[in-house]
């Protein structure tokens, strides 16, 4: 069984996830794997 207080940590997780600062981190690392690329 699932408690309620982590199923609410999860919620809490998710609508992190779907914040802007993870996409932003996403693109930063792959502008990173693309100029590590290059060189």
């Amino acid at each position: 069984m699932v408690r309620p207080s982590n199923w609410k940590a999860r919620e809490r997780i998710m609508k992190t996830w779907r914040k802007p600062k993870i996409r932003v981190i996403a693109v930063g690392t792959e502008i990173n794997a693309y100029a590590c690329a290059q060189l």
